[in-house]
Protein backbone atom coordinates (compact mmCIF):
# COMPACT_ATOMS: atom_id res chain seq x y z
CA UNK A 1 0.00 0.00 0.00
CA UNK A 2 1.44 3.82 -0.75
CA UNK A 3 0.70 6.00 1.90
CA UNK A 4 1.69 10.04 1.29
CA UNK A 5 3.64 11.73 3.37
CA UNK A 6 2.56 15.39 4.80
CA UNK A 7 4.05 17.53 7.42
CA UNK A 8 6.15 16.28 10.02
CA UNK A 9 5.95 12.60 9.27
CA UNK A 10 8.94 10.14 7.76
CA UNK A 11 9.43 6.62 7.33
CA UNK A 12 11.54 4.89 10.30
CA UNK A 13 11.28 1.01 9.16
CA UNK A 14 11.87 -0.38 5.87
CA UNK A 15 10.61 0.99 2.64
CA UNK A 16 11.14 0.12 -0.80
CA UNK A 17 12.82 3.73 -1.56
CA UNK A 18 14.77 3.62 1.15
CA UNK A 19 16.34 0.37 -0.11
CA UNK A 20 16.95 1.69 -3.73
CA UNK A 21 18.57 4.63 -2.61
CA UNK A 22 20.80 3.18 -0.23
CA UNK A 23 21.72 0.18 -2.94
CA UNK A 24 21.20 1.87 -6.26
CA UNK A 25 22.30 -0.91 -8.42
CA UNK A 26 24.58 -3.49 -8.34
CA UNK A 27 28.05 -1.33 -8.71
CA UNK A 28 27.22 1.78 -6.82
CA UNK A 29 26.09 2.56 -2.94
CA UNK A 30 23.70 5.30 -2.15
CA UNK A 31 26.26 7.31 -0.63
CA UNK A 32 28.29 6.71 -4.14
CA UNK A 33 25.52 7.69 -6.23
CA UNK A 34 24.86 10.89 -4.20
CA UNK A 35 28.37 11.41 -4.02
CA UNK A 36 29.44 11.30 -8.39
CA UNK A 37 25.11 13.53 -9.02
CA UNK A 38 27.06 16.36 -6.67
CA UNK A 39 30.41 16.04 -8.37
CA UNK A 40 28.38 15.95 -11.84
CA UNK A 41 25.96 18.96 -10.60
CA UNK A 42 29.38 21.09 -9.34
CA UNK A 43 31.18 20.86 -11.87
CA UNK A 44 28.56 20.78 -15.15
CA UNK A 45 25.60 22.31 -13.59
CA UNK A 46 23.77 19.21 -14.35
CA UNK A 47 23.45 15.42 -12.58
CA UNK A 48 21.52 12.52 -14.18
CA UNK A 49 19.51 9.64 -12.74
CA UNK A 50 18.36 6.64 -15.34
CA UNK A 51 15.58 4.88 -13.57
CA UNK A 52 15.88 0.95 -15.02
CA UNK A 53 14.21 -2.36 -14.27
CA UNK A 54 16.96 -5.16 -14.77
CA UNK A 55 15.18 -8.06 -14.35
CA UNK A 56 12.29 -6.87 -12.19
CA UNK A 57 14.63 -4.93 -10.07
CA UNK A 58 14.33 -1.37 -9.76
CA UNK A 59 17.98 0.48 -10.47
CA UNK A 60 19.13 4.00 -10.41
CA UNK A 61 21.75 5.12 -12.55
CA UNK A 62 23.99 8.22 -12.95
CA UNK A 63 25.69 9.15 -16.49
CA UNK A 64 28.39 11.67 -17.38
CA UNK A 65 26.46 15.00 -18.84
CA UNK A 66 28.63 15.15 -21.17
CA UNK A 67 27.44 11.83 -22.30
CA UNK A 68 23.80 13.21 -22.21
CA UNK A 69 22.20 14.48 -25.10
CA UNK A 70 18.60 16.45 -24.71
CA UNK A 71 15.88 15.63 -27.20
CA UNK A 72 14.05 18.77 -27.46
CA UNK A 73 10.34 19.81 -28.90
CA UNK A 74 8.53 22.95 -29.21
CA UNK A 75 5.46 20.97 -28.20
CA UNK A 76 6.17 18.74 -25.24
CA UNK A 77 9.54 20.89 -24.14
CA UNK A 78 11.54 17.77 -23.34
CA UNK A 79 10.55 14.37 -25.15
CA UNK A 80 13.46 12.42 -23.72
CA UNK A 81 17.25 12.27 -23.61
CA UNK A 82 19.94 9.95 -25.79
CA UNK A 83 23.12 8.63 -23.64
CA UNK A 84 25.51 8.24 -25.65
CA UNK A 85 27.57 4.80 -24.17
CA UNK A 86 30.99 3.41 -25.79
CA UNK A 87 28.82 1.16 -27.85
CA UNK A 88 26.32 3.41 -29.44
CA UNK A 89 23.50 5.41 -29.19
CA UNK A 90 20.85 4.64 -26.41
CA UNK A 91 17.65 6.45 -26.66
CA UNK A 92 15.97 6.95 -22.75
CA UNK A 93 12.29 7.73 -22.27
CA UNK A 94 11.61 11.12 -20.69
CA UNK A 95 9.95 9.39 -17.59
CA UNK A 96 12.85 7.38 -17.24
CA UNK A 97 15.12 10.11 -16.35
CA UNK A 98 15.64 12.02 -13.50
CA UNK A 99 17.50 15.65 -14.56
CA UNK A 100 19.24 17.85 -11.67
CA UNK A 101 19.53 20.79 -13.24
CA UNK A 102 21.17 24.30 -11.88
CA UNK A 103 19.84 27.04 -13.60
CA UNK A 104 21.52 28.11 -17.24
CA UNK A 105 20.01 31.55 -18.44
CA UNK A 106 21.57 30.47 -21.98
CA UNK A 107 18.91 27.37 -21.89
CA UNK A 108 16.46 25.93 -19.61
CA UNK A 109 17.68 22.46 -20.46
CA UNK A 110 20.94 22.28 -20.10
CA UNK A 111 23.18 23.24 -16.83
CA UNK A 112 25.62 25.62 -15.81
CA UNK A 113 27.89 25.77 -12.68
CA UNK A 114 29.81 28.02 -10.64
CA UNK A 115 33.05 26.01 -12.58
CA UNK A 116 32.12 27.38 -15.87
CA UNK A 117 32.17 30.71 -15.33
CA UNK A 118 35.45 30.84 -14.30
CA UNK A 119 36.51 28.19 -16.70
CA UNK A 120 39.63 30.85 -18.05
CA UNK A 121 40.74 31.58 -14.65
CA UNK A 122 41.24 27.94 -13.87
CA UNK A 123 43.23 26.78 -17.45
CA UNK A 124 45.51 30.02 -16.78
CA UNK A 125 46.25 28.34 -13.63
CA UNK A 126 46.04 24.78 -14.53
CA UNK A 127 48.77 25.77 -17.58
CA UNK A 128 51.08 27.89 -15.20
CA UNK A 129 51.51 25.22 -12.87
CA UNK A 130 52.17 22.64 -15.89
CA UNK A 131 54.78 25.68 -17.04
CA UNK A 132 56.33 25.89 -13.51
CA UNK A 133 56.88 22.26 -13.42
CA UNK A 134 58.29 21.43 -16.72
CA UNK A 135 60.70 24.48 -16.06
CA UNK A 136 61.75 22.50 -12.89
CA UNK A 137 61.88 19.41 -14.68
CA UNK A 138 64.38 20.45 -17.24
CA UNK A 139 66.76 21.67 -14.68
CA UNK A 140 65.26 25.32 -14.22
CA UNK A 141 66.98 26.32 -17.35
CA UNK A 142 65.42 28.55 -20.03
CA UNK A 143 66.54 26.43 -23.16
CA UNK A 144 66.77 29.77 -25.27
CA UNK A 145 69.53 30.50 -27.59
CA UNK A 146 69.96 34.27 -28.96
CA UNK A 147 72.15 34.79 -32.02
CA UNK A 148 72.81 37.56 -34.12
CA UNK A 149 74.03 38.21 -37.77
CA UNK A 150 77.62 39.38 -36.48
CA UNK A 151 80.01 39.69 -33.66
CA UNK A 152 78.38 41.77 -30.36
CA UNK A 153 80.58 43.79 -27.97
CA UNK A 154 81.02 42.47 -24.88
CA UNK A 155 78.49 45.53 -23.87
CA UNK A 156 75.97 45.01 -26.07
CA UNK A 157 75.73 41.28 -24.56
CA UNK A 158 75.97 42.46 -20.82
CA UNK A 159 72.72 44.40 -22.13
CA UNK A 160 70.90 41.81 -23.88
CA UNK A 161 71.58 39.35 -20.76
CA UNK A 162 70.06 41.97 -18.73
CA UNK A 163 66.88 43.44 -20.11
CA UNK A 164 66.24 39.01 -20.96
CA UNK A 165 66.49 38.42 -17.25
CA UNK A 166 64.91 41.11 -15.95
CA UNK A 167 61.67 39.86 -18.10
CA UNK A 168 62.42 36.41 -17.88
CA UNK A 169 63.46 35.92 -13.83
Amino acid sequence: ACHALTGDQFVTGPHPLKALLNQPNQFQSGHDLMELTQIYEELSGEGYWHLDQNKGQAEIWTFPPNRIKVAVSATEYITGYVFASPTGDIPLPRDEVIPFIWPNPLTPWRGVSWVQSIGVELDTQAYAMQHNRFFFYNGATMGVMITYPADITDAEYQRVLQQFNSEHR
